[in-house]
C-alpha cells in the first residue's frame, strides 16, 4: 500500500464573533518539516472589515497584495493594491453599490462557510449589490473598465442573470453575462454562460448541477458550444459521508488529481493556478476563451506527485472570462478566472 505524503497546511485563527479568521497560514512540506509559504491578515475597525494583508515568504515576510474596505454612499468599496519596489501600487477599485459592510460581511461569512475560500476571492460572488462597478488605476486616475449587474428575468422568477458589460468611449456595452437557474428547492442547477454579439446572446458554455433529496450536490456536468452543437467537456461526481472535523483547517492531502482556485480572482495582469497531483503522471492546463479557443497552454508534460502552480499572464489579453482546464489520465476539470484591466 502507497503511503500519503504531506503536501500542504492552511491554518486560520479567528477572533471575537463575527466568523471571520484574523490570520490565514499557509505552509508547504519539504519532507521534514513544515515550512511557511503565505500568510493573510485581516484587520477590523469596530467590529466592520477594514483591510487584509497577504505576504509572501522569501527569507523573511515580504509583502504581495493589500485589499482595503470602506463604506461610502453608492455602497461598499474594495481597493486592491500590488507591492511593488518598496510601495503599495493601486490596482483595482470595485463599488458595490448599495450595500452596507455589515451586509457585505454576512454574504462572506456565509460564502466562507459554503466555498471554504479565501476572502480576498469574494468580491465577484457578492448577490447583494444589483451593481458591481470596477476600475483600473492607470496611474493617475481611476478609469472604468467594467461593470457587473445582477438582473432578473420578468418572465421566470426561478431565474437570475449577472451581465458584465463594457466601458467603451465613455458608454457601458454588453459583454456577456452568466444565467444561473433555479429550482423548487431554490438550488441553481444550471448555468448558461453567453457572449452578446451585436443583436442577441448566444450560449457558449453550460454547466449542470444535481443534487440528493438533501441538497447536497453529487454531479456536476461541464459542455462547450463546439461549432453550433454542445459537447460534454467534463462532468464530477460528490459522493458525501458524515465526518469529523476539526477548529485547525489542515489542508487535507493530495488524494486525486485537483485544479485549484487561482488566485487572485479576478486579476489583473497575472495569476496564480495551483494543483495537485495524486501521482506522478502527464498533465496539461490549457486556458480557453468562452468560445472555446485555446489561449495558452500553462503547462504540458509529466509531473511528479504533490503540490504544484503555474502562473497566467493576461498582459497581452483582453478583459473577460477565461476557462482553465486541467486534464491528466481519467482526470479532467476547469476552473472560471475573470481578467480585470
Amino acid at each position: 500500500m502507497e503511503d500519503y505524503v504531506q503536501t500542504k497546511r492552511k491554518t486560520y485563527t479567528s477572533e471575537g464573533d463575527n466568523n471571520f479568521y484574523s490570520v490565514l497560514l499557509v505552509q508547504t512540506w519539504d519532507g521534514q518539516e513544515w515550512q511557511d509559504s503565505e500568510r493573510e491578515t485581516i484587520s477590523f475597525n469596530n467590529g466592520l472589515l477594514d483591510s487584509v494583508l497577504v505576504e509572501t515568504m522569501n527569507e523573511e515576510w515580504e509583502n504581495l497584495h493589500s485589499y482595503s474596505f470602506s463604506e461610502g454612499n453608492e455602497g461598499v468599496i474594495e481597493i486592491s493594491r500590488n507591492w511593488s519596489d518598496g510601495n503599495w501600487v493601486n490596482d483595482n477599485r470595485y463599488t458595490f453599490h448599495d450595500v452596507t459592510l455589515t451586509n457585505y460581511m454576512q454574504t462572506v461569512s456565509e460564502l466562507m462557510e459554503q466555498e471554504d475560500l479565501e476572502i480576498k476571492e469574494f468580491s465577484f460572488y457578492l448577490e447583494d449589490s444589483p451593481s458591481t462597478s470596477i476600475e483600473n488605476w492607470d496611474g493617475q486616475d481611476w478609469q472604468f473598465e467594467e461593470r457587473l449587474m445582477w438582473e432578473t428575468n420578468g418572465e421566470s422568477s426561478d431565474e437570475k442573470i449577472l451581465v458584465f458589460e463594457d466601458y467603451i468611449n465613455e458608454h457601458w456595452v454588453p459583454e456577456s453575462r452568466m444565467v444561473f437557474k433555479y429550482n423548487d428547492a431554490e438550488l441553481a442547477n444550471k448555468l448558461e454562460m453567453q457572449e452578446y454579439r451585436g443583436i442577441e446572446w448566444a450560449t457558449v458554455f453550460l454547466e449542470e448541477y444535481i443534487y440528493n433529496d438533501s441538497g447536497l450536490r453529487i454531479s456536476h456536468i461541464q459542455q462547450f458550444n463546439m461549432n453550433g452543437s454542445f459537447q460534454n467537456i467534463a462532468r464530477y461526481d460528490n459522493t458525501w459521508q458524515q465526518v469529523s472535523t476539526s477548529t485547525n483547517r489542515e489542508n487535507e492531502l493530495p488524494v486525486a488529481h485537483e485544479l485549484g482556485n487561482a488566485y487572485p480572482n479576478p486579476f489583473n495582469p497575472a495569476t496564480v493556478v495551483p494543483y495537485e497531483m495524486e501521482s506522478a503522471n502527464h498533465v496539461t492546463i490549457k486556458v480557453y476563451d468562452v468560445t472555446g479557443r485555446v489561449i495558452s497552454t500553462l503547462y504540458d508534460g509529466m509531473q511528479a506527485a504533490g503540490t504544484h502552480q503555474v502562473s497566467l499572464d493576461g498582459a497581452q489579453l483582453a478583459s473577460g472570462k477565461y476557462i482553465i482546464r486541467m486534464e491528466s489520465t481519467g482526470f479532467t476539470q476547469t476552473k472560471g478566472v475573470t481578467l480585470v484591466k
